[in-house]
């Protein structure tokens, strides 16, 4: 399980596999959730080093746990 504090990014998978775990609320505070898909072409953009496309996948597609 991968979790991200203040501002991260993770995918639907992770949002649901903390939701069940005992602490795992706590690992994604903050963070801004992707959908599966969406979370796989955003990392891509983002290793190809192509920022724009990946941030309008952020902003088209991000829904904030807050």
């Amino acid at each position: 399980m991968s979790g991200s504090i203040c501002g991260g990014i993770i995918s639907e998978s992770q949002y649901q596999k903390a939701l069940k775990s005992k602490d795992g609320i706590y690992e994604i505070m903050m963070s801004f959730v992707l959908p599966d898909k969406q979370y796989e072409k955003y990392l891509t953009f983002v290793k190809a080093n192509k920022r724009g496309l990946a941030n309008r996948i952020f902003k088209k597609y991000a829904t904030s746990l807050i």
